[in-house]
């Protein structure tokens, strides 16, 4: 089985597929910006709690310490933390808006990934999912039809999809 660490894991789609793979056997550690929440819902689904805020280096650095003394290594990477923000539409929205949301759903995930790539290197089939949504598509949002008019959220989530494709091109599989 494999050891897993789901970032915003408390709910949600997190917890979820947390939920679902401790369930089935895996060492999951259920990561949590409040630890108290995240302990609660790790003793619910079989998980271990990790405090982890991906808009925290030091929270960051913490887990990777923890996960390196107590696996040696990180099979699986769930970088599902994110927030909505405000949803505002353009022309309302404002740069702190476009901040906020940056800083955990694009800014943050590049610094777990960042950190967690030595325990990630250290496993013998590594896999990194970062959870993003249709919202960021660009071919969607482009249609005179689309359903969305919000600016930070879809944009962090365009480039949480830019941040993979970049990742996934410098460390492609079977490499």
């Amino acid at each position: 089985m494999t050891t897993t660490l789901v970032t915003g894991a408390t709910r949600g789609v997190g917890r979820e597929v947390a939920r679902r793979l401790a369930a089935a056997g895996h060492t999951v550690y259920l990561g949590a910006r409040n630890l108290e929440s995240g302990t609660e819902v790790a003793a619910e689904i079989g998980a271990t709690p990790i405090q982890l805020d991906a808009t925290d280096a030091a929270s960051i650095a913490e887990a990777v310490a923890r996960i390196r003394s107590e696996a040696g290594a990180l099979d699986v990477l769930v970088n599902n933390a994110g927030i909505a923000g405000a949803q505002r539409p353009p022309g309302e929205a404002t740069i702190d808006d476009l901040r906020l949301v940056f800083d955990t759903n694009v800014f943050g995930a590049a610094a777990v990934l960042d950190a967690f790539t030595p325990l990630l290197e250290a496993s013998e089939t590594p896999v990194v999912v970062n959870v993003s949504s249709a919202v960021g598509s660009l071919t969607l949002n482009a249609s005179p039809d689309t359903r969305w008019s919000m600016l930070a959220y879809p944009m962090s989530k365009a480039a949480l999809n830019m941040l993979t494709i970049q990742y996934a091109q410098a460390h492609p599989a079977g490499a």
